[in-house]
């Protein structure tokens, strides 16, 4: 599941995205620039970016490359 990923966390930030998805920050700042992963700014334009972990998932899944054969 998804929640015991992030041990019960509905949202995480950009860091804790990269850290699960062993990739640069940077990399998790360009899909939210494109408009490819959506984040929320509780405080404002300003705040910390949150991330909900279920957008998290899909944006992996969707990123996935299927293997020759499947």
């Amino acid at each position: 599941m998804v929640t015991m990923m992030f041990d019960g966390k509905a949202y995480v930030t950009i860091d804790e995205a990269a850290d699960f998805a062993r990739c640069h920050p940077a990399t998790i700042r360009r899909a939210i620039a494109r408009r490819a992963l959506a984040v929320c700014k509780p405080n404002g334009k300003h705040g910390r970016s949150l991330i909900r972990t279920i957008d998290l998932m899909a944006w992996l899944e969707r990123s996935r490359i299927a293997a020759i054969g499947e």
